[in-house]
């Protein structure tokens, strides 16, 4: 990921082999990209804009304890390969993966997909000759810059309050409406979902392995209470690469 705003000036200093594009946008304003729809496919986007969505409340607070800060942008380059073209590289395996990881983020930031410094003249049959943008170099050295190793996903231990209400919500509204309860009888609605809850907890207090279960969501949830609106935004530069998609590094 690498702190920089996408702009349509971006999608014109674009060289890739895929004859198939999209621009995405939000309010009017560019928030990715995309080339390709097949075996090779490379999504460049504003991870900030997706974070701040109220859905993702949980993977925003998962982020910003990872970095370590919150940036006003960030752009993430995400590299989806499948099964075909994975077998093109030899690539059967994990560990062919891992061990071929160099050779393919090379391949995907040189020769498949690259951003160059200056718009593209499409008219020029020389456009490989463009010089990539400083942005793209960052890019392509990753991998030799830091070795890719395998990336363990973790599990974010912050629940927003707010979406497991509506869950629950969800829930008991559809297994209420289905027993025939009436939408305005309060009383008998609140009299089922009692009795399920009850019901439900009552049957799980009974397993054997109840205290693990319980004790484990116990140690491994922190409740979220706010929004997180509003966050600082410190002045500095990071950048973080991934191939994502059946290769997950």
């Amino acid at each position: 990921m690498v702190t920089t705003s996408l702009t349509q000036g971006d999608d014109e200093r674009v060289i890739t082999r895929s004859r198939w594009s999209a621009v995405f946008k939000e309010n009017r304003k560019i928030t990715g990209f995309q080339y390709g729809k097949g075996d090779i496919v490379v999504r460049i986007y504003d991870k900030v804009t997706e974070l701040l969505k109220p859905e993702n409340s949980e993977k925003l607070l998962f982020f910003r304890e990872k970095w370590g800060f919150f940036p006003e942008s960030c752009t993430r380059i995400e590299f989806q390969l499948r099964r075909k073209a994975l077998k093109e590289f030899n690539i059967n395996t994990f560990s062919d993966a891992l061990n071929s990881v160099d050779d393919l983020w090379n391949y995907l930031t040189t020769s498949w997909f690259r951003h160059t410094s200056v718009s593209v003249d499409r008219k020029n049959s020389h456009q490989t000759r463009a010089k990539d943008s400083f942005f793209w170099s960052i890019v392509q050295n990753f991998s030799s810059s830091k070795k890719i190793s395998d990336r363990v996903v973790q599990i974010s231990r912050h629940k927003s309050m707010k979406k497991l209400n509506a869950q629950l919500l969800g829930i008991l509204t559809t297994i209420s409406a289905g027993m025939g309860h009436e939408s305005t009888d309060i009383f008998s609605l609140i009299s089922t979902c009692q009795g399920l809850v009850r019901d439900q907890i009552s049957k799980a207090f009974d397993r054997p392995d109840w205290k693990t279960f319980f004790n484990t969501r116990r140690n491994n949830t922190i409740l979220i209470y706010d929004d997180f609106d509003s966050l600082p935004t410190p002045e500095s530069i990071f950048f973080r690469g991934s191939v994502q998609g059946e290769l997950f590094i």
